[in-house]
């Protein structure tokens, strides 16, 4: 391709050169060659994004600290696959990091907050500083959350066209549209499939965490449905032949193995799991298939797992959660988009438990469907709609749609009030959302487009997510809108050669791939590890290039690197037919609200015996003592437990409502079902169970 072309030729003259390429959706190459000795390199990385939206409204964006190497089952041809005769060099220094974030905006915004550090804000005119307050080396991602005062406000944000630019989209006007609906809630009943990495690098908090979670699920999972659990690692196993119908005596076998589970599966392959689930006929009579994959990890085959998702989409749903420190956001959220379920990251500070159950309730709800953006607009624009297949929306989801506005006559309008309108219907219910903006006469000069870019970046991931077919339909413009946008593809790179560089640098090259000083790859997170020297910083420019690159030494400054190779094995050989090792352990201790939750039943209810009275610190016949009615009779001792149960979990527990609400609402309706003697009432019972927690 020109790029690696380019490339070579520079590095082949004796020129200093850099050549920057896209090795997955979310990990890029740098190549960085011919440094003369003692000089230096100074790399600097621009990225624009659409940041992910919390439940509750909030902003979340995450920087990385690690990149964990992909698990590539053998004989893969995936570009991330290990090079195997490369030479490594460890750092010698290890790295410095510092953090500042300026959020714009200041008058919407409620707060700034960090799940994993602590911060020191100040508000700067239209602005947010946001500083880490910590001293010495941070560890870890650096998660921020960016709270609005009107979360679920529509918003509209208009970027003008670039003067100069080759095509029509990047001269064009772009509106942005944040939709963040909230819908009322609707029950449905599904088959839900729990898939969860039990490889080698989930031992200690993430397979304890994972433990509790599908408790967790499973307790929240309401009657009528059907259930599944599928651990994978090198290998796959089914705990279930076939899906199961929720009750009592399958919600219980399940709960135990949940508290048993361990991770000890080897690698992480996850395609041949998915394609197992997918060719299993449906056990629950026409109920959606919902499947929660819950991974730590990362794959070398990203894109045939993200395929497979998409060729069963029409009746499976997938939601995905990516756990810890270097999850592939390629995989966990393109999973999801194929699959049209959600993504959600855990960072290691995070509960995993309140965003497993934030999407086991939009996989309760029906989604908004034939969803649809006009726009109210002078004659003289034509619009084009990114993406072209607006998704399903869900209760609690963002989507952001762009509006590409196309002059067809170039006419002096000055300022005009535009608007536009959402429009589609939820169970038969029509619902419209209408958002004003304006538009000027104004061009930008600035070589910078941020909108511009989001918008071209989703065209071509819409592109490559319809499959090869279209992709390569595509080419020809994925090509041209990529470099005149400045978005890295797959079928484009970076290109920078020091063409001021006056002597071309002599001796004989040698080439390395860089890691971590070995005590920062122990800890399982790296910072910058090293630097390059040269003598002229470079300017990038965008050319194209093959979809096929050979591997190419892997040189990464003021980034970020891992190998964590060294913290355990993954074992390559195993398949679903293999003999399982077998792990003697004892299950782990439960407390709190994790043992509270684990003593439900399955139609809701908790039954009163010497454990649940263990947990409010009484005997039974001390719980049955503040009953106001007599509990010798079975099912008014159960009625008694459970409002018990529930006034102490709202009482001891306010923090975690969120994810008990299902727990809860099971347990209300079960109540709701029961007969009470005449002469007491509910509210009576409730006043009387408050008076204990």
């Amino acid at each position: 391709g020109k790029a690696r072309d380019m490339y070579d030729d520079a590095i082949a003259s004796g020129l200093s050169a850099a050549y920057a390429e896209e090795k997955s959706g979310d990990v890029f190459n740098l190549s960085l060659g011919n440094l003369p000795s003692g000089s230096k390199a100074e790399i600097k990385i621009r990225m624009v994004g659409e940041l992910p939206i919390e439940a509750d409204g909030r902003v979340r964006y995450t920087l990385p600290s690690v990149l964990k190497p992909r698990y590539t089952p053998e004989g893969s041809s995936d570009p991330l696959a290990a090079t195997q005769n490369a030479r490594v060099k460890e750092a010698t220094v290890a790295g410095v990091f510092q953090f500042r974030m300026r959020v714009e905006g200041s008058e919407r915004v409620a707060e700034v907050s960090s799940p994993t550090h602590k911060l020191k804000t100040e508000r700067v005119a239209d602005c947010v500083d946001v500083h880490i307050a910590e001293e010495g080396p941070l560890r870890g991602d650096v998660t921020i959350l960016i709270g609005y005062k009107d979360p679920h406000e529509p918003m509209a944000l208009v970027e003008a066209g670039i003067e100069g630019r080759k095509s029509k989209e990047m001269r064009s006007k772009v509106v942005m549209l944040n939709f963040f609906p909230k819908f009322s809630s609707l029950k449905a009943a599904c088959e839900f499939i729990f898939v969860v990495d039990r490889s080698g690098s989930m031992r200690g908090s993430y397979i304890k965490s994972a433990s509790e979670t599908l408790v967790l699920f499973l307790k929240s999972i309401p009657e009528g449905c059907y259930f599944n659990i599928v651990s994978f690692g090198s290998r796959y196993e089914s705990f279930f032949p076939t899906s199961q119908p929720y009750n009592q005596e399958t919600m219980e076998k399940a709960t135990k193995f949940a508290v048993m589970m361990q991770a000890d599966f080897g690698g992480t392959e996850l395609l041949a799991p998915l394609q197992y689930i997918f060719k299993q006929p449906s056990q629950s009579s026409g109920l959606p298939r919902q499947v929660f994959i819950l991974t730590d990890g990362s794959v070398g085959n990203t894109s045939s797992v993200i395929s497979e998702v998409r060729k069963n989409s029409d009746s499976t749903r997938c939601f995905t959660f990516g756990i810890g420190s270097g999850a592939s956001t390629a995989l966990v959220r393109g999973i999801a988009r194929a699959g049209n379920g959600s993504a959600e990251f855990i960072a290691d500070n995070e509960r995993m438990q309140s965003k497993v159950i934030r999407s086991l309730k939009k996989a309760l709800q029906p989604s908004a469907n034939n969803v649809a953006v006009t726009f109210n607009l002078p004659n003289s624009y034509q619009v084009k709609v990114v993406p072209d297949k607006i998704p399903s929306i869900y209760n609690g989801d963002k989507t952001v749609i762009y509006g590409i506005l196309m002059e067809k006559s170039a006419q002096k309008k000055g300022r005009v009030k535009c608007k536009a309108t959402l429009t589609g219907d939820i169970v038969g219910k029509k619902f419209k959302f209408d958002i004003p903006f304006e538009l000027t006469d104004t061009q930008s000069e600035e070589d910078v487009s941020v909108i511009h870019q989001l918008a071209v970046k989703k065209m071509i991931q819409e592109w490559q997510d319809d499959g090869e077919s279209y992709e390569e339909k595509h080419k020809k413009e994925m090509t041209e809108l990529s470099s005149d946008a400045s978005v890295v593809s797959r079928y484009t790179a970076y290109i920078a050669v020091d063409v001021a560089q006056n002597k071309p640098v002599s001796g004989n090259m040698q080439s390395y791939q860089l890691t971590a000083t070995r005590s920062e790859r122990l800890m399982g997170c790296t910072l910058a590890a090293t630097s390059f020297y040269c003598q002229q910083q470079a300017d990038l420019s965008l050319a194209s290039s093959d979809e096929e690159f050979e591997e190419l030494d892997e040189f990464i400054s003021d980034s970020y690197k891992t190998s964590v190779d060294s913290l355990y094995s993954m074992s390559r050989s195993s398949n679903a037919s293999s003999t399982p090792t077998q792990t003697v352990s004892s299950p782990p201790t439960q407390t709190g609200a994790s043992l509270i939750v684990s003593l439900q039943q399955a139609n809701g209810s908790w039954l009163l015996n010497d454990q649940l009275a263990g947990v409010v610190s009484k005997s039974v016949e001390e719980l049955k003592s503040c009953c106001p009615v007599s509990c010798d009779d079975d099912v008014m001792a159960n009625i008694w437990a459970t409002l018990v149960v529930i006034e102490l979990l709202k009482k001891k527990y306010p923090s975690m409502l969120d994810e008990l609400e299902l727990v809860i609402m099971k347990a209300e309706r079960w109540l709701s079902k029961q007969v009470l003697p005449s002469d007491v009432s509910l509210t009576t019972l409730i006043e009387d169970a408050i008076k204990i927690v």
